[in-house]
């Protein structure tokens, strides 16, 4: 059963194109780890799956568009998302941080006491802290509340932005030692491609696009390489339109040793 389905993707910030027609499918049960460089759109997917940025194309979650709905609606039929800053309430003990994830669906205290013993029981240190304020707490133990609270919401479908972004290779073993058990249905974007290779599940790759890749970033990359005498395809059809503008000359008029 397909859980989540994405189909041309594309999110834009103001006038530069953040995510271009990224396309994906997660299967219930299953893991997928989305890797890339810096700068790929890794963050910007998983935010425009939340309904955080403004995006076009189709998402289809259990077989339901979601459109444009809130937030607060998606997180309702079981999408969560645990961002890379943790975004927690640090003027809030870690016991209240742990109830507010399941405040959507559960209003008794009761209740909610009981579903954050289940989290205690998977995360030993934030019972330990369960009465200390969350903005004192290390990178790891923040990791650790911020799953925890996500975790609350008994989610369909968890994705995890940069889970290990900070942490040392000891605190991450840790934090993510149950991450296959708790996290059985999750999107998952790793900043490192050794991490993910070694995880189980399938792995997609984001491509960065930048300036080089569009004609403003050819006729950029035609001079300079002109200017240090490089092997560059000649003439370059944006130099051509360039000069010829300028000067009604083209560039093998003036260019030393080419014709």
């Amino acid at each position: 059963m397909t859980l989540l389905e994405v189909k041309d993707l594309r999110v834009f910030y103001r006038r530069v194109e953040g995510l271009h027609r990224a396309s994906l499918r997660v299967e219930q049960g299953s893991i997928v780890t989305v890797i890339g460089p810096n700068g790929a759109g890794k963050s910007t997917l998983l935010g425009a799956l939340m309904g955080l940025l403004r995006c076009t194309g189709e998402v289809r979650f259990a077989g339901s568009m979601l459109g444009s709905e809130p937030v607060e609606s998606r997180v309702a039929r079981g999408l969560c998302l645990v961002p890379e800053r943790r975004e927690l309430f640090g003027e809030l003990s870690v016991e209240d941080n742990l109830l507010l994830g399941a405040f959507h669906r559960e209003r008794r205290h009761g209740v909610l006491q009981n579903e954050a013993v289940n989290v205690y029981q998977r995360f030993p240190r934030l019972q330990e802290r369960r009465d200390q304020l969350a903005g004192t707490l290390s990178g790891g133990e923040r990791q650790m509340l911020a799953l925890g609270r996500a975790l609350m919401a008994r989610p369909k479908l968890l994705m995890l932005d940069e889970p290990s972004l900070g942490l040392a290779p000891l605190v991450v073993r840790e934090v993510l030692r149950d991450r296959r058990a708790a996290c059985r249905r999750r999107v998952d974007p790793a900043g490192r491609a050794e991490r993910a290779r070694r995880a189980p599940g399938r792995r997609l790759r984001l491509r960065a696009r930048n300036r080089r890749d569009g004609a403003r970033g050819q006729r950029r990359r035609a001079a300079r390489q002109s200017s240090r005498g490089g092997d560059l395809s000649w003439p370059c059809p944006h130099l051509i339109a360039r000069c010829r503008q300028c000067c009604g000359a083209r560039p093998s008029d003036t260019a030393s040793g080419r014709s």
